[in-house]
């Protein structure tokens, strides 16, 4: 779920000088033979309003956070485990957070290593709480199954000098080290990207550094530098980082941008805007991580184009395209894969996309859809999960289809998470609200829900 976007000024300017280039996509009836299960409904006890989306491991076991609830109601990490042979999936607590030292509002998605050690931020919390800068953390699974998972925070942030409230998700490298971004903070206070470096013996202090502090105008100097990363970030095969803004660029609707790592001799990362958003037929405010396939990037805008959705912002959204220039240095190259129209498709897409092996690609749509779900984001829809299938030929149009397209009530209500693959060609995903328990969020009652779209 995205913070209130009252926080956020919004202006517009002169158009960009990276091409876009417009596909329509042809939309097709929703695919009947979809259906969608509530594995999992959340309880107060569990946590509730799970807006991370969910890991899966080897086993088929969903990993995810619950923004508040547990012990305390500062939020859990829970673990959803399938049946041996039918009946119900079970849900484990595996943390419930403190506030301090420990954290507050977790987010998702986590990060699982080898070794099944889950890693993951807070929005809020931790040491020096009730300041609230957020917090990275360390789950690690028990020696013995069926006792507890031991938490360790790996390092409490400060504000101005590193930054505040992670939001995104968190990457690791070959080497153990984790890189991840604060939505606000840093020398200018629009937020920067990190580096946490594990301690040579094992239990001893993370090291953490600040890679890039954006700064789209810094001491009273207009830069027009990307602002604001909301999600987390990808790494290429040479160690440059990737991901985007919601804020920041000119005009003022959001960035993609790229840091690559210190030349030989050098300290400094070096940043470079991919390309800015314009609130046009490429839409606006990326809140999502990116994807990379076959080289390419892929993402969702969660507004803009489309003009029949008056959300906070205007416009219904976009999938989008970023192919990398044949000459190094040139330009990359939008394209705009899907424009969402409020409809069964739904609107405002905010979480990544998803590949399959024969490249189709999935998304969710937090809002909009055919029913009326109470008032989100002044949104009149639950959301949706849509496929779009690529075409046969390069350059041809993109077909979309709606997989489901979520109702009121028990099996899940309003913001569904992206989703994840699972076995049998199923995706999996949460709700914000829906389900049973003693949450209610704007309305909509529910703690939230872990659900299935089965095939």
């Amino acid at each position: 779920m995205t913070t209130d976007k009252s926080l956020y000024g919004k202006g517009r300017a002169a158009a960009l000088c990276i091409a876009i280039a417009l596909v329509p996509v042809i939309s097709t009836p929703p695919m009947m033979a979809q259906t969608e299960s509530a594995i999992l409904k959340l309880t107060a006890a569990d946590g509730a309003e799970p807006s991370g989306g969910l890991i899966a491991d080897s086993a088929g076991n969903l990993y995810g956070t619950a923004n508040v609830g547990g012990v305390g109601q500062y939020g859990t990490v829970f673990e959803v485990s399938p049946p041996a042979s039918g009946g119900a999936w079970t849900e484990t607590t595996l943390h419930a957070f403190s506030g301090a030292p420990d954290g507050d509002w977790p987010v998702g998605p986590l990060l699982m290593d080898n070794s099944g050690n889950l890693y993951g931020v807070t929005n809020y919390g931790g040491e020096g709480f009730p300041y609230n800068y957020g917090t990275v953390f360390e789950l690690s699974p028990p020696v013995v199954a069926g006792d507890p998972w031991t938490e360790a925070i790996l390092h409490t942030f400060q504000g101005i000098p590193d930054g505040e409230t992670p939001n995104g998700g968190l990457v690791m490298d070959s080497a153990g080290n984790l890189y991840g971004t604060t939505l606000w903070g840093g020398a200018c206070k629009w937020g920067t990207v990190f580096e946490l470096s594990p301690p040579a013996t094992s239990g001893a202090v993370w090291t953490e550094k600040v890679l890039y502090r954006f700064r789209y105008t810094c001491n009273g100097t207009t830069y027009n530098d990307a602002a604001s990363p909301m999600a987390g970030l990808v790494m290429d095969k040479d160690g440059a980082l990737y991901g985007t803004t919601y804020n920041g660029g000119e005009p003022y609707d959001g960035t993609v941008f790229k840091l690559t790592p210190p030349a030989a001799g050098h300290t400094a990362w070096t940043e470079k805007i991919l390309y800015t958003f314009t609130g046009g037929s490429d839409g606006e405010r990326p809140v999502g991580s990116l994807v990379f396939n076959h080289g390419k990037l892929y993402g969702t805008a969660a507004y803009g184009a489309n003009a029949a959705c008056t959300n906070s912002l205007p416009g219904c959204g976009t999938i989008f395209e970023l192919s990398p220039p044949s000459v190094a240095g040139d330009a990359w190259t939008e394209t705009t894969l899907y424009s969402f129209t409020g409809g069964t498709d739904g609107e405002a897409p905010e979480g990544s996309v998803l590949f399959d092996e024969e490249g189709n690609l999935y998304a969710t749509a937090t809002g909009g859809g055919s029913t009326a779900c109470g008032t989100i984001d002044a949104s009149v829809g639950c959301g949706a999960v849509i496929k779009l299938t690529p075409p046969a030929a390069a350059g041809d149009s993109w077909t979309e289809t709606t997989l489901y397209d979520f109702i009121p009530g028990g099996n899940g209500a309003v913001l569904p998470s992206n989703v994840v693959p699972g076995k049998s060609g199923r995706l999996y995903g949460t709700t914000y609200t829906g389900g049973d328990g003693s949450c209610s969020y704007n309305g909509n009652p529910g703690c939230g829900v872990v659900f299935a779209i089965i095939p």
